[in-house]
């Protein structure tokens, strides 16, 4: 009662601003594989984001996005919202973390095998260009994942002014083993009392061959009531390859 606070608020009609309630991210594989049919472990590969309103709406210009030094001075118009662990007590942080603002990418697989991992990350593993959140001997796949804007951008206050990009790049881990991966792209948004957690995913193959994968389903699918042994149920001639894909080599 004797210390009073005041806090400016300014009004705008909602028919003013160029924004919409609602969040949804959209997520692309924009690199195709270097041999034009599957990515190889060691493979580089780029993925980007697209974050718009309900209405459809873009809420950052095409290619970029916002700065860290916008956010923390609270310059953003759209509502999208980084890591702000740095902005408040940690221990106030962790009570309310149902409220973090955070955008996190990641990219994991084989996605039948995905579990919560058991990978420790150290502290300074954040400052790599990307972290490994879990390993093949370890969690039996692969996931490597990296915050956006780049935790050093987060951590070091001379570098919160540096540009964000909606596309981050991602080096597939030496030991992915085949099947499909999950790319994953998570953000949060704050606008006109609104606030959403959204995530957006999309598959790929990181290295199945269209015949493998083929195989692979038609081998271990009850719908499939032909033999999958027999060549000439699907091909018109004889294929001039290894049976890959099948449970255990047949006759071709």
């Amino acid at each position: 009662m004797g210390n009073p606070r005041t806090v400016p608020i300014v009004q705008k009609r909602y028919a003013d601003t160029p924004y919409r309630y609602g969040f949804a991210p959209t997520v692309q594989v924009i690199t195709p594989p270097a041999n034009g049919q599957y990515y190889l472990p060691g493979e580089g590969i780029d993925v980007k984001v697209t974050f718009r309103d309900g209405a459809g709406n873009r809420l950052h210009p095409d290619g970029s996005l916002p700065r860290y030094s916008d956010f923390v001075s609270e310059r953003i118009d759209s509502g999208l919202r980084y890591y702000d662990g740095f902005q408040q007590l940690l221990t106030l942080y962790y009570a309310l973390k149902h409220r973090e603002g955070l955008t996190m990418w990641s990219v994991a697989g084989p996605s039948e095998r995905l579990k919560m991992p058991s990978h420790v990350v150290g502290f300074f593993d954040f400052f790599a260009p990307q972290t490994t959140m879990a390993t093949v001997s370890e969690d039996g796949f692969s996931s490597v994942a990296t915050l956006n804007p780049r935790f050093a951008q987060l951590a070091v206050p001379d570098a919160r002014d540096t540009p964000v990009s909606d596309t981050v790049h991602f080096v597939i881990p030496e030991d992915a083993r085949p099947g499909t991966y999950v790319v994953t792209v998570k953000g949060r948004r704050d606008w006109g009392g609104e606030a959403l957690n959204r995530a957006a995913t999309l598959e790929f193959e990181p290295d199945h061959a269209l015949d493998y994968r083929i195989h692979l389903i038609h081998s271990r699918s009850d719908r499939f009531a032909a033999d999958v042994y027999r060549c000439a149920t699907c091909h018109l001639t004889p294929p001039d390859g290894p049976p890959r894909g099948f449970p255990g080599i047949g006759p071709y």
